[in-house]
This record gives C-alpha cells, structure tokens and sequence, in this order.
C-alpha cells in the first residue's frame, strides 16, 4: 500500500506537465519569432546600440536599423498571413467523413485557401491526427490542393491539422493547430484488386 500511496500523486503531476507543454507549444507557436529570428533580432539590437549608438558607427548603425527594419517587416507579413489563412481556414467547408487507403497518395478534397497577395510567405500543413500521414500541397485554384498518403490504417473520429506560416528566411513563423470534425477511416489498400477484369463462363449465375 505504501507503494501504491504515490501513484495519484504522480497521476496528477502528469497531467499537469502535460497541460504545462501543450500551453507552451501553443504560446511558442504564435510568436512570430523563430530561433533564427531571435537570435538575428538580438545581434542587431546589440549592434545598434553598442557600436552604432556608443560608437558611433555610422556604418553599423545604418547595417543594423536596416536589418531591424527587414525582421520587423518580415514579422507583420507572417502575421498578417497567419491572420488571414486562420479565418479562411475556418471559414472552409469540412467533409463530414474520409474513406482511405493505405500507403497510397489520395486527394481528400481539401483546398488550403494560401492568400497569393503577400510576397515572401510560405505555408505549408501537417497532419497530427490521424499520426502517420504524408501531406503534400501542390498549388491549385483556390490555393494549395492536399494530397496525403497514410502510411497506417485505423480509424478516428476527427481530424486535426499542424499548420505553419513562415518567411522564406525561416526567421519568422506562425503555427497553429486547426481541428475538424472529419471521421478519418483508413483501411487495407486494394492495390489490383478494383482493375481485376470478370471473367464470364458457361457457369450458372449462383456460381458467378
């Protein structure tokens, strides 16, 4: 009894630490700022005021208010294209189920409506649930068409969607996780077996 006394104990620090991580993984997805970024943000800040500011270093000055203006830049777009991709992705019809194979390449039928107005900008999705899925966006009208390939068969009442807007330095990004209430059913791949020709024979109908 006295093992068992902390189980609960370590039950709830568990759940806890769970919660902890996933409020930190949406907090650090919303910032738009990357490893890269910050640390490129913090060199030109540093550069700024010691060399430019102290110093003054014309030339540095100029080279860091310059790259502080590129970062910030580079910010407002991701955000504003986060922005517009969240509502639009919202606001986007969801098939109510999805039929499909195993480890072949399928077209759900969904359309990520990526605006084509902001220059720089990549976005680009992953699945999380169903785990196990290769997405790939190859552009469409509308946006980007999905293709996925399940590598795994089940079954699961919803689905949810890792989506990321970033820069093309990487330097900037958003991400977010949009859920769906699609049923996702993945199930043996057919391979041959739906182009498998009927052979008629003198054999009777019950037979056939």
């Amino acid at each position: 009894a006295a093992t068992d006394a902390p189980a609960p104990l370590r039950q709830r620090l568990g759940a806890l630490w769970r919660r902890v991580r996933h409020a930190t993984g949406i907090v650090r997805g919303l910032v738009p700022l990357t490893w890269p970024g910050t640390l490129a943000t913090l060199a030109a800040t540093a550069a700024f005021l010691l060399l430019g500011i102290d110093r003054l270093d014309l030339v540095v000055l100029a080279a860091a208010g310059l790259a502080g203006l590129a970062l910030l830049l580079l910010v407002v777009l991701v955000s504003i294209c986060a922005v517009a991709v969240h509502f639009r992705v919202r606001r986007a019809p969801a098939a109510v189920a999805l039929l499909l194979e195993g480890g072949g390449t399928q077209p759900p039928g969904w359309v990520l409506p990526v605006p084509r107005w902001l220059p720089l900008v990549e976005v680009e999705w992953t699945w999380v649930r169903p785990p196990g899925v290769t997405v790939a966006a190859p552009p469409a009208r509308g946006g980007a068409r999905e293709l996925v390939t399940p590598a795994r068969r089940g079954e699961w009442p919803g689905l949810r969607r890792r989506i990321v807007v970033r820069d093309v330095t990487g330097f900037s990004a958003v991400s977010w996780t949009a859920a769906s209430p699609t049923h996702v059913r993945v199930e043996p791949s057919r391979g041959a077996l739906d182009r498998l020709p009927l052979l008629d024979t003198l054999a009777g109908g019950e037979e056939l």
